[in-house]
């Protein structure tokens, strides 16, 4: 069955059964230019496709589970608000790369509280969607993520997997996150990653 995908029709999903949910996921991550928005945000602002890609998946992340909670008022459209988030912890994400320059105030102390909180919600489904991915991809693939995941330089992963060179390393890391990305939206059995 084919659905107009509005903003009500998404929230609708995304707040309903299992199955409407990963068609309204699955329509979000290939059915829209959402994931190039923020890359190209990402690239305007000293950041890298890849960090577009994961900032994406986190976003959607927070999303899935604003509306769930009622937190998404349609005060603005769905990608007005997805897009917000996104600049928002970019935002946070450029801070934290440079510390040695405050960033201006951008929370209330409740609003970090609940930030931290979020953060390590995220960090957790990061890692159970991690577990049950990586075990239907390569294990080139598994280790150049996980080494990413630590933060190893595109150098450091070439020497550590056998790669040329670090531009060689950023190309193969590109395609093992395309992957990633395409078994997310292709295996509703992946369900966890945007359970609570």
């Amino acid at each position: 069955m084919l659905t107009a995908w509005n903003d009500t029709a998404i929230a609708m999903a995304l707040s309903g059964k299992e199955a409407e949910r990963n068609r309204a996921l699955q329509h979000l991550v290939q059915g829209t230019d959402w994931c190039m928005q923020v890359i190209r945000h990402v690239l305007d602002n000293r950041g890298t496709a890849e960090d577009g890609e994961e900032l994406f998946l986190d976003t959607l992340t927070i999303l899935d589970r604003n509306v769930r909670d009622g937190k998404f008022e349609g005060r603005s459209s769905m990608k007005t608000y997805f897009m917000q988030i996104a600049k928002f912890r970019w935002r946070k994400e450029l801070a934290k790369r440079r510390p040695e320059k405050a960033a201006p105030p951008l929370l209330d102390l409740d609003e970090a509280v609940q930030e931290s909180v979020e953060r390590a919600m995220i960090a957790a489904e990061h890692e159970s969607v991690f577990a049950q991915l990586t075990a239907q991809v390569s294990m080139r693939c598994k280790r150049i993520y996980e080494l990413a995941h630590l933060g190893y330089t595109s150098q450091e992963i070439a020497q550590e997997v056998g790669i040329s060179d670090a531009d060689q390393a950023k190309k193969e890391k590109g395609r093992c996150k395309k992957r990633l990305l395409q078994l997310l939206a292709e295996r509703p059995e992946l369900r966890n990653f945007f359970k609570e």
